[in-house]
């Protein structure tokens, strides 16, 4: 008996289990392990249903399809805890990046302001220079500036969207764990009555024969 009652709650968490969906283009040998351990899984479920023994409406299951199923949904959830922390460490490289292309577009932009007021004086470390030479190197100069911070705000931009599609992801991510784990209590609870009120059955039945 307790064979079967350990076989009613496996079965049924199996048969309502949602899948975890990934949402976004994700690169990396992580989520590819990950693929492949969720399709794992879903095999095995089919192999635990598949060589199940039927009990009336009941699957009763060996222990030992059990224990490897078990394995399966271990490595399976902490590979998606994997994936997690690997989003979270990205967001965090993205975060100091765009930090750091801001301060080098604040730098430049001081830079090129400073070299815009001094653009009349001629002078230079102590030594008299031609206006048209000094005031085409001062331009120069400028529009040299203008590109690179050009180059910058676009880096910037970048950076900035797949941050927001990183956070996205990580966000979707998050839902759906703990919609996933809201769902696992629920229905562990529900089994756990169901299989409280099947024990009492029995017990019943034992004691009126």
């Amino acid at each position: 008996m307790k064979k079967f009652s350990y076989a009613l709650i496996f079965v049924v968490t199996i048969c309502l289990s949602p899948k975890v969906a990934f949402s976004g283009e994700i690169k990396g040998n992580i989520f590819t392990e990950h693929t492949q351990a969720q399709a794992k899984l879903e095999s095995q479920i089919h192999t635990v249903l598949d060589q199940s023994l039927n009990y009336k409406d009941y699957k009763v299951i060996d222990k030992q399809v059990m224990s490897r199923f078990k394995s399966e949904l271990e490595s399976f959830l902490n590979l998606s805890d994997q994936v997690r922390s690997d989003f979270q460490k990205e967001i965090k490289t993205k975060d100091s990046e765009i930090s750091a292309l801001d301060e080098s577009l604040k730098s430049l932009q001081v830079e090129t302001s400073k070299l815009r007021n001094d653009k009349q004086s001629i002078g230079f470390l102590g030594m008299s220079i031609n206006k048209y030479v000094y005031v085409s190197s001062l331009w120069a100069l400028f529009f040299a500036s203008l590109l690179v911070i050009g180059f910058f705000v676009l880096k910037f931009m970048r950076a900035n969207e797949i941050t927001k599609s990183s956070k996205t992801i990580l966000s979707n991510l998050e839902d759906e764990y703990e919609a996933f784990r809201r769902s696992s209590i629920e229905r562990e609870q529900k089994l756990r009555r169901e299989l409280f009120n099947e024990m009492k059955k029995v017990k019943e039945l034992k004691q009126a024969s």
